[in-house]
């Protein structure tokens, strides 16, 4: 006689079920009977190997499924045709970290995907991600948006990977091996939005000429691109090939991210930015010299660079003109070896709100701070400051009058003095400092 096993004395009502990390091996037809009013449910790090036809039968309203990390190899034994058909609600199925087997790796099932007519996103494996990797079955997933791959060693894209997944809106590409593009990868993504990839720095990174997929750009809705340890060092990255093809559409995020090892400088030639972009990111890539014009650019990070050097006599900011002025609200240069700053480093940039200058090797305050009434966030933190000189107390002075204002100063050398214990302490200035 079969035996039906099933989560015994759940609630009828119960909307919302975590089991994972209870060393489950296996599921029943039964084993969800009494709860059909379950929203999300979270079958995470167990020992699946399989789930049966009847698992998830009568879960009418279920709107997210994790089956992470168990064990289930991407094939119709692991999941049967029909599997889903119950999932009518379904809008968020995860299944990363159980394809990974390299001599396991297969696209999955499209006979059982075809049932999520519901499903907006989607995580996954892709070891060996090519033209086949999502089959017809993948083309009923209308409303398909978000598609997170992740695990994979090697990517061949070309035009044909996405056929059956046109209307995507972001696509992130995680743990990346080596990536190989084709031109036409993304040009039928008529409305991606987002794209990111990140690759495992030990392998090949990027290995096909970013030509092939910043020429896609024009035909997309593209407004966000995150590109982090793609192996190409800026000085050599053909950004002005991006930046040819983002003129051309609505980009408002650009980050290019830990490639450090890879020394470089930037600007390459490439031109003013696309005057929609609002948020540039290069964080970690070993730079030695940043200017650009960032007129229309409101946060700009360059965190864990080497600009220690290059800032002590220079601004980041390439005016044009005596009157040219930037919108820049938040900068952010931390960790880059800074001991001082040009007096000049914050002129023309009278909206800017949050200057991040901790982890650094700044001892005095020697760039103008007159020009900055916006300021409402200053972090010093982690650097070698002793005091203030009078001319910064008075700038201070007058920026406290018109609106408020914090300094972190904590983890320096501050010096208790008779001029700036007084400072720190009054009423109206002693909520403006954490040290």
């Amino acid at each position: 006689m079969e035996k039906h096993y099933k989560i015994q004395n759940l609630p009828k009502s119960t909307v919302h079920l975590n089991v994972s990390h209870n060393l489950i091996e296996y599921t029943s037809k039964r084993f969800f009977e009494y709860a059909k009013y379950l929203s999300t449910l979270d079958l995470s790090f167990n020992r699946l190997t399989s789930i049966t036809v009847d698992t998830f039968n009568g879960l009418r309203k279920l709107r997210y499924l994790s089956l992470d990390n168990n064990k289930l190899v991407y094939n119709s034994h692991s999941f049967p045709r029909n599997t889903f058909r119950d999932l009518k609600s379904l809008s968020h199925l995860s299944l990363k970290n159980n394809n990974i087997r390299y001599d396991y790796c297969k696209p999955f099932p499209e006979d059982t995907i075809v049932d999520l007519s519901a499903l907006e996103q989607l995580e996954m494996d892709a070891c060996l991600c090519g033209d086949d990797f999502f089959g017809k079955g993948f083309h009923k997933l209308k409303k398909l948006k978000s598609l997170e791959l992740r695990n994979n060693f090697r990517c061949a894209l070309s035009k044909y990977t996405f056929k059956n997944t046109k209307y995507l809106q972001n696509v992130l590409l995680h743990g990346i091996g080596e990536i190989s593009f084709r031109k036409g990868t993304f040009r039928k993504l008529r409305y991606l939005e987002h794209l990111e990839m990140s690759f495992n720095s030990e392998k090949g990174g990027i290995v096909s000429p970013v030509e092939n997929i910043a020429e896609d750009f024009i035909h997309t809705s593209i407004e966000t691109l995150k590109l982090g340890q793609s192996a190409i060092p800026l000085n050599t990255f053909p950004l002005y090939i991006l930046n040819k093809e983002m003129y051309k559409n609505n980009i408002t995020e650009i980050c290019l991210t830990d490639n450090a090892g890879n020394a470089g400088h930037f600007p390459i030639p490439m031109g003013a930015p696309p005057p929609t972009l609002q948020i540039l990111d290069l964080s970690n890539n070993s730079l030695t010299r940043f200017l650009l014009d960032i007129k229309n650019i409101t946060r700009l990070i360059l965190k864990q660079n080497l600009l220690g050097d290059f800032l002590s006599t220079k601004s980041y900011f390439e005016k044009k003109t005596d009157e040219y002025f930037s919108v820049i609200e938040i900068i952010d240069i931390s960790q880059n070896d800074i001991k001082e700053l040009a007096p000049f480093t914050f002129d023309s940039q009278p909206f800017l709100k949050h200057i991040d200058l901790s982890n650094n090797k700044i001892q005095d305050i020697t760039f103008d701070l007159s020009c900055l009434l916006a300021l409402d966030f200053q972090n010093l933190s982690n650097n070698r400051i002793k005091y203030f000189n009078e001319s910064v107390m008075c700038i201070i002075n007058t920026i406290v009058i018109h609106k408020q204002l914090t300094i972190d100063l904590s983890k320096n050398v501050l010096e208790c003095t008779c001029k700036t214990i007084p400072f720190f302490t009054m009423d109206d200035r002693k909520q403006c400092f954490i040290c």
